[in-house]
């Protein structure tokens, strides 16, 4: 099987090389990487990939800017589906796969079911938190209103462990978005990622993607990848803040199925939590 992985750099040189060379390890599939370097702010350090994914027998794509994660991974994305890859990974730089057969354990399970057009794994963080699935079922109106108990929680970021039985595979609502294996035909039925979004939140949108289609989203208990996750690269807790309410505007204008009034209650809601965290956070 001929798979496709798509590795979005921004000025993580190091990280990216790594997970590159752990993709290439991969057995039990015929593994292609792309790189998309999105305009990382050091040339020197994209000359130097672009060199070294030359001589790794990468392909190397670079953003003519920088336009978020979503339009970053969608150049990967397009490239892979327009060359004929059944199959795309996209995978945050910062990943790591100590599982030869990671890749192609994804590939098996989506082939037993036609219906599933989207699947992840167990993700373990740099504490050993298990980090997938972020949802196991849809969410219900209320779970939107979940941000009044959080706001008085010390960090609302906080890193949760998630999945309290890491090794049952088991369909799920939406899954962590720094690695997941894609159908293609899935992809170009919603367009490709929605670039709307710059950062966080796309899990979200994905996941009622899948839904709105009748289609399957499925989490894979017997393979397990590592996120050495950095919050540092993603700028201060306010610029986060700013991202994270694009994203759920979005969400609930596009996505949400939502009723009229509804939607003007959560948009309503949405605009009093950053509000709120704005102020509790503004000295930070």
């Amino acid at each position: 099987m001929k798979v496709a992985a798509v590795i979005l750099n921004y000025n993580s040189l190091n990280d990216t090389l790594n997970c590159v060379t752990q993709l290439q390890k991969q057995t039990g599939v015929e593994l292609f990487v792309i790189v998309v370097d999105n305009q990382s702010s050091n040339e020197s350090e994209v000359c130097l990939l672009r060199k070294i994914c030359e001589g790794k027998n990468c392909h190397f794509m670079s953003a003519e800017r920088n336009r978020g994660y979503n339009a970053g991974n969608n150049l990967g994305l397009r490239y892979a589906v327009s060359n004929g890859y059944q199959y795309v990974l996209i995978a945050n730089p910062d990943m790591v796969f100590p599982q030869v057969n990671y890749v192609s354990t994804l590939v098996q399970a989506m082939e037993k079911d036609k219906n599933v057009v989207v699947a992840g794994s167990d993700i373990i963080d740099a504490a050993g938190y298990h980090q997938n699935p972020i949802a196991f079922f849809p969410e219900k109106f209320r779970d939107n209103f979940s941000w009044i108990r959080n706001l008085f929680v010390k960090d609302p970021l906080v890193k949760l462990q998630w999945n309290s039985n890491p090794e049952h595979t088991t369909y799920c609502s939406v899954l962590n978005g720094c690695c997941l294996l894609l159908r293609s035909d899935f992809l170009m039925q919603i367009g490709f990622f929605d670039e709307r979004i710059f950062l966080f939140g796309e899990e979200r949108i994905l996941g009622k993607q899948v839904e709105m289609l009748g289609k399957k989203m499925l989490y894979e208990g017997h393979c397990q990848a590592m996120h050495n996750h950095k919050r540092s690269k993603e700028g201060s807790q306010i610029t986060r803040f700013g991202y994270l309410k694009q994203s759920e505007l979005t969400f609930i204008r596009i996505y949400s199925g939502y009723s009229s009034w509804k939607k003007w209650l959560l948009l309503a809601g949405v605009q009093l939590k950053y509000f709120l965290l704005h102020l509790k956070y503004r000295n930070h």
